[in-house]
């Protein structure tokens, strides 16, 4: 089953953590005003401009054993193989938040304001990771209504 889905804004919070470590900055620590005054911007722009978006579709064993595969570029040994031939349920998504991300940061570098493109560079990398929190929560529900998976909430 393939389903386009829509990830609402609004289901995109609390991903500061995040923020933080793709800047490589402490969790805990008090941050000089003028980040702070770049994370609130750029979580801002993140916000009037992102248009989050997934897909997500239901996948065999075999045939992801097809795509796990590959075409030969990838490690031969992995985590993953011991775990997903144990699986009873196996999807594959994307996600995406939007081409006007990419080129709103693409802008700041070009008029050279590195800081603020970084800063949004983490924070989209950030909602974007979110965003595919947003949709393995909503696969977990799809299975939980179809009573093949107990809960993780």
């Amino acid at each position: 089953m393939r389903k386009i889905i829509t990830i609402r804004k609004e289901e995109l919070t609390s991903f500061r953590e995040g923020i933080l470590e793709n800047q490589s900055l402490p969790k805990q620590a008090t941050l000089p005003q003028r980040i702070e005054e770049m994370i609130q911007q750029a979580t801002k722009t993140f916000f009037e401009i992102a248009e989050p978006l997934g897909i997500m579709e239901t996948i065999s064993l075999d045939d992801f054993d097809i795509v796990y595969d590959g075409e030969g570029f990838n490690e031969t040994i992995t985590p993953l193989e011991s775990i997903y031939t144990q699986a009873d349920n196996l999807a594959l998504f994307a996600v995406t938040i939007g081409a006007e991300i990419t080129g709103r940061i693409d802008e700041l570098f070009e008029k050279k304001e590195f800081a603020l493109g970084s800063m949004l560079d983490s924070v989209a990398s950030a909602g974007t990771d979110r965003c595919a929190y947003v949709i393995e929560k909503r696969f977990n529900d799809m299975l939980f209504e179809k009573k093949e998976l107990p809960s993780l909430t």
